[in-house]
């Protein structure tokens, strides 16, 4: 790999076109914030009265303009005995578009939402291998052009059922643009800056959140309008990838594809000013002998693990690998539990912007605007560490989740709670986008980013059904939040290894030896 970091370092990794590469990343990522913050809005609750007509055959919907005293009597409490139910019709939502106030439709208002991360899921665990083994940059554009249609697709359902199933495939659609996209424009950059690239390209997170909230107040008497806004961004972010972002020369130097590395270092080089009329790329000298050969290699693990590998210069490393030994396991079952907990938080707070006290676009918009601190606060990490940094965060962002229904009585101190917890969240969940991948090897890197991504969205799948716990008890989702944050925390402690002023790790032998340390 010197050879190549030689040849990056010609071509220029943090010019005129990494900044544009960025700004392809950034734009992507609001999008993350949007779409996940979507069901905030087109499921928002809308007032209903439950009328009794004796008279009805039919269960019948009569979405109703009301105003004066009218509004009053809108009570939103669900009979046993009702025959008819009327929506008021603005705030515009798929519950009174599905009728879904009462019966079975809360929990089914909950699996939509669910069902977007259910397929984010799904296609983290079968989109990392595609972006390892076909590139970075063409598993992102497809991603994009199909996400964009299923986004679309939202504004035609007739029905919660086919509304769940597209969601799904939004998810599904998503997530190797988000991986793929981040790890492609990641690896552009220069290692010094590749914590100051992730920490910009997920606080913009919540700069989606915010237009999310923005475009849901301004069209409130229309959900699909609100959807059909959310996917044309898409369009944005698929030319930007087209035109500002080339395939990743460390993707196609490790798949041998030297030609067109070159040829992208080329055109990255004169976009920042260098001079690469030189640049020619070639395998090293060990990788040649390597190609000559397939004998078996020995590999000595760190500690009282020895493993004898048979090793073919075509075989292909999996995931598997990433927890061939007890500490490579250990971290990665760590880098898990932390990525779900923090999402946990992050999410369960995202979804309570209804539950908690104040206005709901209003509330959305400054759980959007907590994460910006988080891009400050990130810095830390230079100074303190990785492993430290991202410790502390959790903690305390746990600690802040668990005060929530400890102060909702006091005024306005469970929304204070609440931004302070999203923050410290989002603080530890750019860490990890940080922190992670620093550890991965080369030709894994994805994958494992997958692995951890896939972990983090069991989060979200659960925190709807959290949050309808607390018709039973406010404390049950916060402590549940809480929990699974404390219990990150003291993981991360026994286990994790500090990544600050260590090169990445290139191979799996370089991964094995620095999960050991």
């Amino acid at each position: 790999m010197g050879n190549l970091h030689d040849h990056l370092q010609q071509a220029g990794q943090f010019g005129p076109a990494q900044y544009l590469m960025i700004v392809a990343c950034i734009a992507s990522q609001m999008v993350c914030g949007w779409m996940g913050e979507m069901p905030v809005f087109f499921a928002i609750d809308v007032p209903f009265q439950c009328v009794k007509n004796s008279t009805a055959d039919i269960f019948v919907i009569d979405i109703m303009q009301s105003s004066g005293n009218d509004s009053n009597s809108f009570d939103s409490v669900c009979s046993e005995h009702c025959d008819t139910i009327r929506y008021k019709s603005e705030p515009s939502s798929i519950i009174s578009q599905f009728d879904l106030a009462c019966g079975e439709g809360p929990t089914l208002v909950s699996t939509a939402n669910s069902a977007y991360w259910v397929g984010f899921l799904t296609g983290c665990l079968a989109s990392g291998t595609p972006a390892d083994v076909f590139g970075r940059r063409i598993v992102s554009l497809f991603s994009s052009v199909i996400l964009l249609i299923v986004t679309w697709l939202l504004a035609f359902c007739s029905n919660i059922y086919e509304f769940i199933a597209v969601r799904f495939f939004c998810g599904l659609s998503y997530c190797p643009l988000s991986t793929a996209g981040y790890i492609l424009v990641a690896e552009w950059c220069d290692k010094e800056k590749f914590a100051l690239v992730a920490m910009t390209a997920f606080v913009v997170i919540g700069i989606g959140q915010v237009l999310c909230g923005a475009v849901a107040y301004v069209f409130v008497h229309s959900w699909k309008t609100q959807v059909f806004i959310a996917g044309s961004t898409l369009i944005v972010v698929w030319f930007l990838y087209f035109f500002l972002v080339p395939e990743s020369p460390v993707w196609l130097y490790q798949a041998k594809k030297y030609k067109k590395c070159e040829k992208v270092l080329r055109t990255v080089g004169k976009r920042n000013g260098k001079n690469v009329e030189n640049l020619v790329v070639e395998p090293e000298e060990s990788e040649k002998d390597e190609q000559k050969s397939s004998d078996e290699d020995e590999i000595f693990l760190i500690g009282r693990e020895t493993s004898k590998i048979s090793k073919n210069s075509e075989q292909k490393e999996t995931f598997v690998d990433l927890f061939r030994t007890a500490k490579a396991s250990l971290l990665m079952v760590t880098n898990m539990a932390s990525w779900f907990s923090m999402i946990l938080v992050y999410y369960g707070l995202s979804f309570s912007a209804s539950s908690l006290k104040g206005n709901i676009y209003t509330n959305c918009v400054l759980l959007g605007l907590a994460e910006t601190p988080a891009w400050f606060v990130c810095f830390a990490m230079d100074f303190f560490g990785r492993k430290k940094t991202v410790c502390f965060c959790m903690l305390l962002s746990s600690l802040a989740c668990l005060s929530i229904p400890l102060v909702d009585n006091i005024d306005k101190m469970s929304l204070v709670a609440a931004l302070l917890g999203k923050m410290l969240a989002t603080s530890a969940s750019n860490l990890l986008y940080v922190y992670t991948p620093e550890q991965l090897p080369t030709l894994l890197r994805t994958t494992g980013l997958s692995i951890c991504s896939a972990s983090a969205r069991l989060a979200p799948i659960s925190a709807p059904y959290f949050i309808q716990m607390r018709k039973v008890s406010p404390y049950i989702p916060y402590s549940t939040f809480a929990a699974s944050g404390f219990l990150s925390t003291f993981l991360c402690l026994l286990f994790q290894v500090e990544t600050l002023h260590r090169p990445m790790p290139h191979t799996l032998q370089e991964y094995y030896s620095l999960a050991a340390t």
